[in-house]
């Protein structure tokens, strides 16, 4: 897993080689939210947890996931994940087996676009979410068509899915790329221990 600590410089706006606009939270060191995280740190009362940051872990993305809605998930089961993940891929036949995970340890995260007329279109999850006072930050990355470039006329449904680290975390804010909260979940306590480690 790489280090929660990993920095990377990016400017938005941002196109990428498909030619789309990416809406994405800045990742620099200096960005608004590292700096934020930094001064909210400074000012915390007494007794209260600083901010940290959790890498996330992603799993899978794509175009097409059977949701026509933009919507955003946290599961926290093992049976859970499996109705989501058929329920994702029930176009494919036979329906591919969803990753077994380490829910005593990880949470998984799944952010939905929405039902839109053509490709070009993509959403995904930034590399690490902050966790201050037991809630986690998860900031949600969305890219559309540049205005005027051609795509392929389908309809596509585009998701991600990615795992969070479940230490620390008693609560998720799913974030836009402008800052706001757009679902917020509450993390239930694991039922009991676990050794293993997560694995596909």
């Amino acid at each position: 897993m790489a280090s929660p600590f990993h920095l990377q410089s990016r400017q938005r706006p941002r196109v990428s080689k498909f030619g789309n606009v990416v809406k994405q939270a800045p990742t620099h060191w200096l960005s608004p939210r590292r700096l934020l995280i930094c001064l909210a740190a400074l000012a915390l009362p007494a007794g209260a947890r600083p901010a940290i940051e959790s890498p996330l872990t992603p799993l899978e993305s794509g175009t097409l996931s059977n949701v026509s809605v933009r919507s955003f998930q946290a599961v926290f089961d093992q049976d859970a994940f499996r109705n989501l993940y058929r329920h994702i891929h029930r176009h494919r036949l036979p329906p591919p087996s969803a990753p077994t995970m380490d829910f005593d340890r990880f949470v998984v995260v799944a952010a939905f676009m929405g039902r839109r007329p053509s490709l070009g279109y993509r959403i995904r999850f930034g590399d690490v979410a902050a966790i201050r006072n037991g809630r986690a930050s998860v900031w949600v990355v969305e890219s559309e068509p540049l205005p005027g470039t051609a795509q392929g006329q389908m309809i596509t449904t585009p998701y991600a899915l990615a795992a969070l680290a479940r230490t620390g975390c008693d609560a998720i804010d799913f974030v836009d790329a402008e800052g706001g909260v757009v679902k917020q979940v509450v993390v239930p306590k694991p039922e009991r221990p676990s050794s293993s480690v997560m694995s596909r």
